[in-house]
């Protein structure tokens, strides 16, 4: 991706070289566990929440840097709040009801698998 990036003059040579030069490494996975769910009878252990720490991942500065490029997208996203500032900003100028319950969930992150709809 790095060569494409910079093939279209994305990046810079010495951006490319940067990513070139990241030592091969694996990521690092470990669970956190769900201690509100019951124990495993099997392995008397309870299940786990999967973390994945992408840092020393050889891609790590391709996805910063996309990361960076597209960040401006997320305000495109109906719905989407981009921190406590924005949801401010976003509430309605009418006063709530006694009955309106304001939430917040990060749905990209902590529960891929819910559908935006």
């Amino acid at each position: 991706m790095a060569e494409n990036l910079l093939a279209i003059n994305h990046i810079s040579p010495q951006e490319d070289e940067a990513t070139s030069q990241s030592k091969p490494e694996g990521t690092f996975t470990y669970f956190l566990p769900e201690i509100h769910k019951n124990i495993q009878h099997k392995s008397k252990t309870f299940s786990g929440r999967p973390i994945v720490a992408t840092f020393s991942s050889v891609t790590n500065l391709l996805d910063k840097y996309i990361t960076e490029i597209t960040c401006h997208l997320q305000r495109l996203i109906a719905g989407s709040l981009i921190d406590t500032q924005d949801f401010i900003n976003n509430l309605p100028d009418t006063p709530l009801t006694a009955s309106t319950v304001l939430t917040t969930a990060d749905v990209t992150n902590l529960y891929p698998n819910i559908p935006w709809k």
